[in-house]
């Protein structure tokens, strides 16, 4: 609010009586209130009224239109003053159905897909191959024969992987399963044995027993046992391994069958304790 002190406030408000400015025509209050008050009046009322929208009619179809405007919006585009116009050509219609279409094609869509098939396709290149051997059609475009044809031609010297068949025995000459393979199994269990044998070590394999501590000894004196642990009196098929046989002198390198014995496993480890006493034992035992 200005000052009546002010020499610029000469004059009041025509609406409160406020003191204005020279320059001004209402004080801020009420030009605010005259504003808000024209913002809602519409029509004649409002004092920006300038009599209205003029209509007009469209010269084409008679619509009403705006008066900056001589034809509606669909009317303008039509014809001539279309933005596609190419100079008055109809649209052809389809050669085989007769369907209207667009410019620069002879058929429609569904008509194309059936004509552009075969021979009369435009990346025909003449069908499908043919078996080399029977003639049949192959059901792709990269082969030379037909599944049938192909599982008699393609085999041994015929196969692209041919790589000479199986290999021989170098022994007997028979057919192996494998190619890594030199001989069979027969001619590998004869050969690969003593000195031969890949894993031979100077036959201390069978250390500290001997070679004659074989297995035909060994059931020569279970048989003679009777199958029957002399300690125990088990018996081998009732045991779950069969019985070891037991050297009563302790000596690996005595083979005689009186100083053999059969006996399962678990006497066999008590032996192992007591020498003396087992000793004793044994020597009783063979004596009655």
């Amino acid at each position: 609010m200005s000052n009546l002190n002010d020499p610029r406030t000469t004059k009041k408000c025509p609406g409160c009586g406020a003191p204005i400015t020279k320059t001004a025509t209402r004080c801020y209050s009420c030009a605010s209130r005259l504003r808000m008050s024209k913002a809602n009046i519409s029509g004649e009322k409002n004092p920006n009224w300038k009599g209205g929208k003029t209509l007009a009619h469209c010269v084409d179809c008679g619509k009403r239109i705006s008066k900056y405007h001589k034809r509606c919006k669909s009317c303008a585009r039509k014809g001539e003053r279309g933005p596609n116009w190419k100079g008055g050509v109809s649209k052809p219609n389809c050669i085989d159905c007769g369907k209207p279409i667009l410019l620069g094609n002879e058929r429609c869509f569904d008509c194309w897909h059936k004509f552009n098939q075969g021979e009369n396709h435009v990346g025909w290149t003449g069908g499908k191959p043919k078996c080399a051997d029977c003639g049949k059609e192959l059901s792709n475009y990269t082969g030379t024969r037909c599944s049938e044809c192909y599982l008699k031609y393609a085999t041994k010297e015929n196969h692209s992987h041919w790589k000479g068949g199986w290999p021989k025995c170098i022994d007997c000459g028979k057919e192996l399963g494998r190619r890594d393979a030199t001989r069979c199994a027969d001619c590998s269990q004869k050969y690969a044995v003593g000195e031969n044998h890949p894993n031979w070590q100077g036959g201390i394999g069978k250390l500290p027993y001997p070679y004659e501590f074989n297995k035909k000894l060994k059931e020569l004196i279970r048989e003679r046992d009777n199958y029957t642990c002399q300690i125990c009196d088990i018996k081998e098929k009732v045991f779950y391994r069969k019985l070891d046989v037991h050297h009563i002198d302790y000596d690996k390198d005595n083979l005689d069958p009186r100083n053999l014995i059969s006996l399962c496993q678990n006497c066999h480890s008590r032996t192992n304790f007591k020498r003396e006493y087992w000793q004793k034992y044994f020597a009783e035992l063979k004596g009655t």
